[in-house]
């Protein structure tokens, strides 16, 4: 619901995704985490990656998302919990 807010769609469509980026050691630790990313490009993670090959549209309105996600957070009454299977169940490809 919160993407669609910013015209985003929400996909999941990254293999294993979870082992792979910064938030690992949440995932290992059982702490509650949620990834936000953008579309890969063929430079991603090269050094030719710079910042006007970036889609900066979609980077401003993922960012309005996790202000959005971070404002939900902060009114809720209890924190996040760690869900048993959630990153098995996230790192299945859906459409």
């Amino acid at each position: 619901a919160g993407a669609a807010r910013v015209g985003l769609k929400a996909v999941f469509d990254h293999p294993e995704w979870t082992y792979q980026s910064d938030h690992y050691v949440f995932f290992s630790e059982k702490i509650p985490f949620l990834y936000f990313g953008v579309e890969d490009h063929p430079d991603y993670h090269r050094p030719t990656d710079t910042p006007e090959k970036t889609n900066q549209d979609q980077m401003e309105r993922v960012s309005r998302l996790m202000l959005v996600v971070v404002q939900n957070l902060a009114d809720a009454p209890r924190r996040p919990a760690w869900r048993e299977g959630g990153v098995e169940a996230a790192d299945k490809p859906r459409e």
